[in-house]
């Protein structure tokens, strides 16, 4: 995102699943720092830092890797261990498949799938069973998917299309960085179309590297 900052728009989006809830998110924002009435002005940005340590808190909070936008929690310690269940995979693909098979083990959980088209390869989140109304859950898991891929092969996986079943928002700007590719709106699915070659890649990642990047992921991730 621009200048190393995060717009307040995902700030206010992280929060509504927390306040949903009843939770009183103000206490939080002043221990981080962000006063409450920059919420209010669209043009106001927040620190990375900030914004990767209120996605932390609110998973410490709410003990929900969701952030309370999913029908049922999804427990701390979650996605960490869908990763040390796919770091011993021989090739992008497969770790992948396990991971999307991993979440699907658990009921009401966004469904993630991988599909080959040709040269060209998807993936896909199906937000269905979120109340997500800023989509920011759905945007997010795309976001550290792609990244984590990235990680697991040890380059960046260039990305061709994104594509969003809802209508182009009034912050799409802000998805120049996110989404560095064509983007397209009112699609048929939520995705992401790379190429396929990356699926055949080898991990160059291990446990070791894996606990170093745990320390700060997926936060880290949607922060960068």
């Amino acid at each position: 995102m621009r200048e190393r900052t995060i717009a307040s728009h995902f700030v206010r989006a992280a929060l509504r699943g927390a306040e949903r809830q009843g939770h009183d998110c103000t206490p939080l924002l002043r221990q981080l720092g962000i006063q409450p009435a920059l919420l209010d002005e669209p043009r106001a940005r927040v620190a990375t830092e900030q914004f990767a340590r209120l996605v932390q808190l609110l998973w410490e909070s709410l003990d929900d890797e969701y952030l309370g936008f999913g029908r049922l929690r999804s427990k701390r310690g979650t996605f960490a261990m869908m990763c040390y269940a796919i770091i011993h995979c021989h090739s992008l693909e497969k770790a992948l498949g396990r991971g999307a098979m991993f979440y699907s083990l658990f009921p009401e959980a966004p469904a993630i799938s991988i599909q080959r088209e040709g040269d060209w390869a998807r993936l896909s989140v199906d937000d269905s069973t979120l109340w997500d109304p800023d989509h920011f859950l759905v945007e997010s898991l795309l976001v550290i998917w792609h990244r984590l891929g990235s990680w697991l092969i040890g380059q960046r996986i260039r990305l061709e299309e994104a594509t969003f079943t809802y209508s182009q928002p009034a912050h799409a700007g802000e998805y120049e960085l996110l989404f560095p590719c064509t983007r397209r709106f009112t699609a048929g699915r939520t995705s992401l179309l790379f190429h396929a070659r990356y699926l055949a890649m080898p991990l160059l990642q291990d446990e070791r590297t894996l606990k170093q990047f745990l320390q700060h992921s997926p936060a880290d991730l949607l922060a960068r």
